[in-house]
């Protein structure tokens, strides 16, 4: 199925075709693995040092970041909730070892003006994009949905749903005025062979199991035989891992509904701190306020501090549910 209207974008990574990496790296037991596949990642950020987008631990030490229009934005422009494409190799089995990426890109699916609100309908305009939320966006410097209005500038992360033009936000984040909306050119899709994990929206699904996996970068078919938990259904947010085929053809080892609520993780530094309830953690807002204190007390955090932090989204910051103090 060919998707021939594409969202309102900044800028999206042309990714290589697989090649042969030469890193090397320890499979645990100190000896280096003799398997080297070519992997692709394309999805949702949910972990953010260490980073992850689902099945996938990322190490993006020695990777080339790009962020929309930032060729060398590195990794440290990476947030919670972003799109995230990259390209590298998995020395061993695909989710038991991280993924070495070479070249990674975070893509913003639009970024401009708001032009209407519908709170009751958990949507919202941008020029002729209609973008809804569900319990799993995340909002940096909005207070959720409802602090939304006319004129606001914003950055959006999602992913395209059946309508082009509509889409499910992942993450929402005031950005300067004057941004505008551009469209971005098609990137290159994974070559045959490769490891692929993707997450993206299924439409179309047949009574074989079969389905088409729409991502902001184009659609997928992706063949019968995944193993599945739960169905998979037209309209659900949906993870694959996968061997690429010719043709964007993906031959499933499984495909993974995403429902309920998403944990995120993040690790970094305190700042901005101004009481439990308001502070950033490697600049993610998040709040402490129910949160499980290990490694200390609530008393020792404070700007300068390092914690590692796990919760889900909220209007406005992360609901912290266990904050790991950490040694300098």
């Amino acid at each position: 199925m060919k998707n021939e209207t594409r969202l309102a974008a900044i800028l999206s990574i042309a990714l290589l075709t697989a090649c042969a990496e030469t890193k090397t790296g320890s499979n645990g037991t100190g000896a280096v693995p003799t398997e080297r596949e070519a992997a692709y990642v394309a999805g949702t950020l949910v972990g953010v040092e260490s980073f992850s987008i689902g099945v996938a631990d990322i190490v993006l030490s020695e990777a080339s970041i790009r962020k929309d229009e930032d060729g060398n934005a590195g990794a440290v422009a990476l947030r919670l909730g972003m799109s995230f494409e990259g390209v590298g190799t998995v020395l061993g089995p695909y989710g038991s070892v991280p993924v070495l990426v070479r070249e990674g890109s975070a893509l913003s699916a639009a970024r401009g003006a708001v032009t209407s609100v519908d709170t009751a309908a958990q949507r919202f305009r941008m020029a002729t994009l209609t973008i809804t939320v569900d319990a799993n966006t995340l909002y940096d410097g909005v207070a959720g949905l409802p602090a939304l209005t006319a004129g606001t500038n914003i950055e959006v992360s999602g992913l395209l749903l059946a309508d082009p033009d509509t889409l499910l936000a992942t993450r929402i984040a005031l950005s300067p005025s004057g941004s505008g909306l551009t469209k971005p050119p098609r990137p290159e899709g994974p070559a045959p062979g490769t490891r692929v994990e993707m997450e993206g929206i299924a439409l179309d699904v047949l009574p074989s199991g079969a389905f088409t996996l729409r991502t902001p970068a184009r659609d997928y078919s992706v063949a019968i035989g995944a193993a599945t938990t739960t169905p998979v259904t037209t309209g659900a947010r949906v993870r694959v891992v996968a061997i690429a085929a010719a043709g964007s053809t993906l031959n499933p080892s499984s495909a993974t509904v995403v429902s309920g609520p998403i944990v995120y993780r993040v690790t970094g530094t305190v700042s901005e701190f101004a009481s439990l309830a308001s502070l950033r953690v490697r600049g993610e807002p998040v709040d402490l306020t129910t949160a499980v204190v290990r490694g200390g007390n609530a008393s020792d955090i404070m700007n300068g501090r390092r914690l590692a932090v796990v919760g889900t989204a909220g209007p406005g910051a992360l609901r912290v549910t266990e904050a790991t103090l950490l040694q300098p």
